[in-house]
């Protein structure tokens, strides 16, 4: 879902120099790896490690980036940047995708790491029985082959933002298809795969609670990874990993989300905080097939009845920014002021509410954490100052997909984003997305327009008009975007707020 953006495709092609332009100096220049890095997240799950049948890869993807690497890194802004690839180009009027592969890649147990290894492992992780939550963002792609060393994927649509579309998911990370070639072969494969990343190699894994990697003696970016082992291990909750950071057992805590944490880790001497740029943001979506957000009124109340400014002040301490619509300041077409979007108005919430004979409804939860159950009673809590009756449904992630894919839902408190519009809006808003509540043909047709071309200012007159029609129709109550918070102890080096995720291959341990 990613998770998970500013800077705009290139239709032309990435040489292989490309890479070295966004690619921080190697860390060493000679020498082997050495030390171990200690990496804590709270409520971390990994059921398995196979990135085909790993159907949360979103949540994962820190982990599945140290073993696997991937075709694609972004740097900031969204910035595309070859890693496994030497570069891409887009052709064919945005519809054919070629991705040329470095020479001699090589996975941690020496195997090489082909085009037809690439394809193959996208066309698994494509498949429906696998039930990826990335299909849908690669829903246009009609056919995968290759071709030497290019893969191609050919697209029934064009699709300027395809690129983006592999930031943390399951196609940007190539597994060795002979290793998967029966049903007990995958089965180990889930749990001790191998990968062609800088820690590609797993040395241990018990599932969702910890794992040791290796670093991968056959990476292809010399003088890397610095570290010689990396252990992963999921805590109960964001202080526990803080104090491990403070007595010095573990060196860097991912994905913190308790705000006394992060303001109590700001004031902290031997911890250091990024806030890796936003491109996901909060708000609520509606069912507008149903009672009662088929009715645009009741969606208009909603929006005039969340104050979402006092909202991010009073809970979360003015660390998140206030969104209009569904765009964040990490990504591309970022719009923070959306023309015509209802903002907090209590008279007028309380005015359509009489109007409609009352509103009741169900507020599901994309998670059941602690952070979507005290977001969820706050905002009803406001809500019914204008007599709005909302009842929190806590759910899991598995809960809520099933849910999104039946249909038997009225609200959502969700969090969605990408690298580029292009990636998310379909999903998330089109009346054929996945995860959508909407059903418009005309915004379908904005949509479908703004990934048809490449250029940046036509694509974002586009983008303007699709958040000002969404605004229009209060097709979502749109709260916050925020970034995601990496700490860190003071010597740990190779960490920037620059970037959508960490660079494990340029992490290393200072004195």
């Amino acid at each position: 879902m990613v998770v998970l953006c500013a800077g705009l495709l290139s239709v032309t092609a990435l040489s292989a120099a490309s890479a070295a332009s966004g690619r921080s100096p190697a860390s060493r220049s000679s020498g082997r790896p050495s030390g171990t890095l200690n990496v804590l997240q709270a409520a971390a799950a990994w059921p398995t490690l196979d990135p085909a049948t790993n159907n949360q890869d979103a949540a994962d993807s820190q982990l599945m980036n140290a073993i696997y690497g991937g075709l694609f890194e972004f740097g900031p802004h969204g910035k595309v940047i070859p890693d496994l690839a030497s570069g891409y180009r887009l052709t064919d009027g945005n519809k054919t995708l070629v991705i040329t592969m470095r020479p001699h890649l090589r996975f941690a147990n020496g195997m090489a790491l082909t085009a037809a290894d690439v394809a193959a492992s996208m066309k698994r992780d494509l498949l429906p029985a696998n039930g990826c939550i990335c299909a849908a963002d690669f829903g246009l792609v009609s056919s995968i082959t290759s071709s030497g060393s290019d893969v191609v994927l050919h697209m029934k649509a064009p699709y300027s933002a395809v690129v983006r579309a592999f930031d943390d998911t399951a196609p940007n990370w190539p597994i060795p298809m002979s290793l998967v070639g029966t049903k007990s072969a995958t089965a180990k494969f889930e749990q001790l795969p191998v990968g062609a990343g800088p820690f590609g190699k797993v040395l241990h894994n018990t599932a969702s609670a910890e794992v040791s990697l290796a670093a991968n003696p056959y990476y292809w970016e010399k003088g890397k990874p610095a570290m010689a082992k990396l252990n992963y291990t999921s805590v109960g909750d964001d202080q526990s990993a803080f104090a491990s950071l403070q007595t010095g057992q573990s060196q860097i805590a991912y994905l913190v989300s308790t705000v006394p944490v992060i303001k109590s880790a700001m004031q902290s001497r031997t911890v250091k905080v990024a806030a890796l740029p936003a491109t996901f943001y909060e708000f609520v979506s509606f069912n507008t097939k149903v009672p009662p957000f088929n009715n645009e009124k009741a969606r208009q109340a909603l929006l005039y009845a969340t104050d979402a400014p006092a909202l991010v002040k009073n809970l979360y301490g003015g660390l998140f920014t206030v969104s209009q619509g569904p765009t964040a300041p990490g990504e591309p077409f970022y719009q923070p002021k959306v023309p015509g979007y209802p903002s907090y108005n209590l008279s007028k919430a309380k005015a359509l509410v009489k109007q409609l004979g009352g509103l009741s409804f169900k507020l599901a939860t994309t998670f059941n954490t602690t952070f979507w159950t005290t977001e969820a009673s706050y905002l009803t809590g406001m809500w019914s100052k204008a007599g709005i009756n909302a009842t929190v449904e806590p759910n899991s992630l598995s809960e809520t997909l099933v849910q999104l894919q039946s249909g038997n839902w009225s609200a959502l408190l969700s969090n969605w984003g990408a690298l580029d519009p292009g990636v998310a809006l379909p999903t998330y808003f089109a009346s054929n997305g996945p995860f959508s509540g909407v059903h418009d043909p005309g915004l379908d047709a904005l949509i479908n327009a703004g990934v048809a071309v490449s250029n940046p200012n036509a694509r974002a007159k586009l983008y303007g008009k699709v958040y000002a029609d969404m605004a229009s129709h209060a097709y979502a109550d749109f709260l916050y975007s925020k970034p995601f918070f990496v700490l860190y102890a003071n010597k740990v080096q190779g960490i920037s707020n620059q970037q959508s995720d960490i660079f494990w291959e340029d992490v290393t341990l200072g004195r």
